[in-house]
């Protein structure tokens, strides 16, 4: 551990009581903008509900020191906060579960910066376009001419994995690349990243430029997405093509199979971003070693 160190993590566990999720999630995210916009000292502020358990809301701070949390506990939102939970959390005696640590070095920065990735540059006859859902700004390449095609990637993929085949398509299709939501050049907004949203993601697209019924491929994690957004909506569907992926169902078997570590890894709300920070092309990089028949394909 660093000696020198002075700033301090908080990884902080809300528990709900039934029927009260909605009033809480209001009252965080009150909190949350508020201690953004006003606590000098903070670095980091990030709050989640748990994606198996919606009784459970989990938060991850990081403050310069001590006095700076010591003065977000006696600014006027936090005390607010606090009278509030009692009427939501399980036990208004107990109502937040703190775990804290003084971090490694080097130190977060602060502030904490996104660090900006240059697009990848689309085929000859493609370009960049973008889609505003209610929560989050999408991206997708599109270019080709005729019947709109969808192609919706795997993880840990972008629309950049469809370079070859688009080009492919383009002399009859217009050719659609989305980038999933959190992931390439698409935002993550603040809705759950799973299969319904990524379906509803896909439906906001394909309505607002009027593209139904759409040609649909989807691969991997597109391929569930495709599979959802064609159940929730066959009249924008004409046909669906799927790979590495298959729909859950009444005939699905619940067993001791390979599971993917990093589906539930990336599940701990915080952690993944914490770990990853700074490394983040090192830890995708694993993957297309790992997971591919060509090491290191899709990188350019």
């Amino acid at each position: 551990m660093s000696e020198g160190s002075e700033q301090l993590t908080l990884v902080v566990e809300l528990r709900v009581r039934a029927g009260a999720q909605e009033q809480a999630r209001r009252a965080v995210e009150e909190l949350a903008a508020a201690t953004r916009a006003l606590d000098r000292g903070l670095i980091r502020f990030d709050v989640a509900l748990d994606p198996v358990d919606d009784s459970r809301i989990l938060g991850y701070e990081v403050w310069q020191s001590q006095a700076a949390l010591d003065q977000h506990a006696r600014q006027p939102h936090t005390v607010r906060f606090r009278q509030l939970s009692a009427s939501f959390v399980v036990d208004p005696d107990e109502p937040l579960h703190v775990q804290r640590w003084r971090p490694l070095q080097p130190e977060l920065p602060a502030p904490y910066p996104a660090v900006p990735v240059p697009a990848a540059q689309p085929p000859p006859g493609f370009s960049h376009a973008w889609h505003e859902t209610d929560d989050a700004r999408l991206h997708y390449v599109v270019g080709g001419s005729g019947d709109p095609l969808l192609l919706l990637h795997g993880f840990p993929n972008t629309w950049y994995a469809w370079r070859e085949v688009m080009t492919r398509l383009a002399g009859d299709y217009t050719v659609y690349a989305l980038d999933l939501r959190g992931l390439g050049d698409s935002e993550a907004g603040q809705l759950p990243n799973d299969v319904p949203t990524g379906a509803s993601d896909v439906t906001s697209l394909v309505t607002s430029l009027d593209l139904g019924p759409v040609l649909v491929a989807g691969q991997d994690w597109g391929g569930s997405t495709a599979f959802a957004f064609a159940a929730a909506r066959p009249e924008l569907v004409r046909r669906l093509a799927v790979l590495e992926a298959m729909p859950s169902g009444p005939w699905t078997v619940e067993g001791e199979g390979r599971t993917a570590w990093f589906a539930e890894f990336h599940r701990i709300a915080g952690l993944p971003e914490m770990l990853t920070a700074g490394r983040e092309k090192d830890y995708l990089a694993w993957f297309y070693t790992a997971f591919t028949a060509t090491p290191g394909v899709p990188s350019p």
